[in-house]
């Protein structure tokens, strides 16, 4: 008699309950990571590569279920799938037709995708599972390729740390009055909300640049600043030139930012472990890039502040570990925290978000085969401009997701680094030329 197997299961980590919430029609909070190789993709040997390192990221090889208390991972043990990549970037991923799986695996000529709900991982954690396909694919298409201490080895055993909730494991019980509610709970005003006209046609729009990054490093230098400060103040002050010079203006340039924790905490989780931080200028005249560069170095400064993120992370945990908010019903917390989302949302909002994974480390011998990495940022109701940024082989790839048709912003964050000595690589979707009886682009 064969056994039936039995599903382990875990529950969804404390940063991560709010995303199942917040999903909604049309709306899933999701980011993508792609990788141009040097040519085309076989998609047989990348289904086999999935497959063959399921086991060794057994928190991606799950499904989301409910339990009466809490929403819960559960092992899946239906097959992986991979998808040719659809023309509208970032769709919601449909769990039925991806066999339950959390995230979805696509390729496109040369490009093998990756797009992760965020429920399941963040940037750092999505890299990792992304290099360890990447390192099985080339393994199976017989290049002499390894992890070199950088990708586990598919047939390594899993480490019980990479699995790990790592906000209750740095979670400390403080009194309210000394947690740090302000960075949970909002902003410092009411932002500057970016709007234009929506699209015709489903979907994102992209536009993407490469560019040599010891020349933005160059730039950098020039106002003290570090690369993401700079990026960070060139996106506030682009958003200023075009959305906000000139015009009478009470509220503030915003821009959210995801800090990977675990660059302050010795943490190896591939779960959610980011916290996120905020970078506010108040607009008043005759408003200089310096300007903005110095109030995003100070902001991050400040934000990666062990002492704080760690009452950050306690804020976080603690109200979920009240004993009668962890037997309240999930159909009450999710009443609850819907509404709870949508007022902070009405009274702050966010002009924009910009994620900086950082450089991305790959074994000397993958190089050859891997040409570029990109990162994607959903665009939601609320932050209706996404901007990510990284480094890989000495190469700066940064995107810009939006939900509306007007290009102005980036077109300006472009040409500010072209003018001043880098040259760039632009490409896009042109999804502000599509229109309803479009019947597919190309995509980035």
């Amino acid at each position: 008699m064969v056994k039936e197997k039995i599903a382990r299961w875990f529950e969804v980590d404390n940063s991560a309950f709010i995303y199942p919430i917040t999903a909604s029609k049309g709306e899933q909070n999701l980011f993508k990571l792609s990788a141009e190789l040097t040519e085309e993709v076989d998609p047989e040997l990348l289904s086999l590569a999935l497959s063959d390192i399921m086991p060794r990221f057994p928190s991606f090889n799950v499904k989301l279920g409910r339990s009466f208390f809490s929403y819960i991972f559960e092992e899946n043990f239906e097959k992986p799938l991979v998808f040719t990549e659809s023309d509208v970037i970032m769709r919601m991923i449909d769990f039925k037709e991806n066999n339950g799986f959390l995230f979805r695996t696509t390729y496109f000529r040369h490009i093998i995708s990756l797009e992760f709900f965020h429920v399941l991982t963040d940037g750092a954690g999505g890299l990792e599972f992304l290099k360890g396909l990447l390192l099985r694919y080339l393994q199976l298409k017989g290049y002499p390729v390894n992890g070199e201490n950088i990708i586990p080895e598919y047939n390594s055993p899993p480490l019980a740390e990479e699995s790990e909730d790592s906000f209750s494991a740095y979670y400390r019980r403080y009194k309210i009055k000394d947690l740090n509610l302000k960075s949970v709970t909002g902003s410092q005003g009411q932002s500057f909300i970016l709007n234009g006209m929506p699209f015709d046609t489903e979907g994102t729009g992209i536009i993407n640049f490469q560019t040599d990054v010891r020349e933005i490093l160059r730039q950098a230098k020039q106002y003290g600043a570090t690369l993401t400060a700079y990026l960070t103040g060139l996106l506030m002050y682009s958003i200023y030139r075009v959305k906000v010079m000139g015009m009478p203006q009470k509220k503030l340039i915003q821009i959210f930012m995801p800090i990977n924790l675990r660059k302050i905490f010795p943490s190896v989780t591939l779960r959610n472990f980011t916290f996120m931080t905020k970078v506010s200028a108040k607009i008043v005249e005759k408003q200089e890039l310096k300007d903005f560069v110095d109030i995003a170095s100070e902001a991050l400064k400040s934000g990666v502040s062990k002492d704080k993120l760690q009452r950050s992370i306690s804020a976080v945990c603690q109200a979920e570990k009240n004993f009668f908010i962890r037997i309240a019903p999930l159909a009450l917390k999710y009443v609850v925290i819907k509404a709870i989302t949508a007022i902070m949302v009405s009274r702050s909002g966010q002009t924009a978000t910009l994620t900086s994974p950082g450089i991305i480390p790959m074994p000397e011998s993958l190089k050859p085969y891997v040409a570029h990495i990109n990162m994607f940022l959903f665009p939601g109701r609320s932050t209706r401009l996404t901007v990510s940024a990284l480094t890989y082989n000495n190469e700066l790839s940064c995107t810009f997701c939006r939900r509306f048709m007007d290009t102005e912003v980036e077109k300006f964050f472009i040409r500010y680094l072209s003018v001043n000595g880098a040259e760039v690589r632009v490409s896009g979707n042109f999804r502000e030329l599509a229109t309803k009886n479009t019947a597919g682009m190309e995509p980035v």
